[in-house]
């Protein structure tokens, strides 16, 4: 991403402090974690991560993703002062059965949601890549979950209900990988269903609501 100088400067001692707060997390994952401006700055290198392993599927992807681009790289480069709107969202996960989910990596750009996707381990990584246009639920559930500058912390959620502490595109697109994970990593079809049946379930129940 960037020349190697700053590659080893950005990447390596970002990705250190992302495994120490992961590492952190699974020790205690019932207790709200705190982070910084440097917690920021990792995810910001994931989701820029994520674009660029992408890019080459897509024949339009300058016009797709540039200003996200531009935005992420300069910010981490220290041209910008923040990400503008453009922002990061972290969910925490935490499975009591079922380690190697805990475990698994995985990452998409999608230009069609104008997101990027960014899983690992616990810690699922969403940025924006187009200025997002939502209802007030889905802004406050955003504003709730975004990675902030100044700092903050974040804390695992059971369920995630969309529209209250996530934005319901968000939900969408984890539940969708999800069930890819369980259906490709796991080898269990049957998982799976359960999974998409619940998913199901749940979005059922909310159109009613």
């Amino acid at each position: 991403m960037f020349c190697p100088e700053h590659e080893n400067l950005l990447t390596g001692s970002l990705d250190s402090l992302g495994a120490k707060f992961l590492a952190r997390f699974e020790a205690d994952p019932y207790l709200p974690h705190v982070y910084d401006e440097l917690f920021l700055r990792w995810t910001v290198s994931l989701s820029l991560r994520a674009l660029f392993s992408e890019a080459f599927h897509y024949p339009e992807f300058p016009s797709l993703a540039h200003e996200a681009m531009e935005q992420w790289k300069s910010y981490l480069l220290g041209q910008k002062p923040s990400v503008g709107p453009l922002t990061r969202h972290v969910f925490l996960r935490y499975f009591k059965e079922g380690s190697h989910f805990q475990k698994l990596l995985d990452w998409d750009f999608l230009p069609e949601q104008g997101l990027t996707f960014f899983k690992i381990g616990p810690l699922v990584v969403f940025g924006l890549t187009r200025r997002p246009n939502w209802f007030r639920k889905d802004k406050d559930a955003a504003n709730a979950s975004m990675v902030k500058r100044t700092g903050g912390y974040i804390q695992r959620f059971g369920d995630y209900i969309a529209g209250v502490n996530i934005p319901s595109l968000m939900k969408e697109v984890s539940d969708e990988k999800n069930i890819r994970l369980l259906e490709g990593a796991v080898s269990s079809v049957r998982r799976a269903q359960e999974f998409k049946d619940q998913v199901q379930t749940h979005r059922v129940q909310h159109a009613r609501k």
